[in-house]
């Protein structure tokens, strides 16, 4: 791949990923991975914000209230 061909991937991720989407989810090391028994920890990359989630519906939800509404 050269160095054009690497920033147009560059630019698609840009896209397709872009950075105020971004978070960071840390799953509890006990957690059942089941929809009603998910807990952990996420984090919204740009604002910072944080939220314990108990449920798959409170992580969706979190991420939900810090993705643009217009998206």
């Amino acid at each position: 791949m050269n160095e054009s061909d690497a920033s147009k991937v560059s630019r698609s991720c840009e896209i397709k990923f872009p950075y105020d989407h971004g978070f960071v989810v840390q799953i509890e090391v006990h957690s059942k991975l089941t929809a009603e028994n998910l807990s952990g920890r996420a984090e919204h990359m740009i604002s910072g914000k944080t939220k314990r989630f108990y449920s798959l519906e409170e992580l969706l939800d979190f991420i939900r209230s810090n993705l643009d509404p217009v998206v």
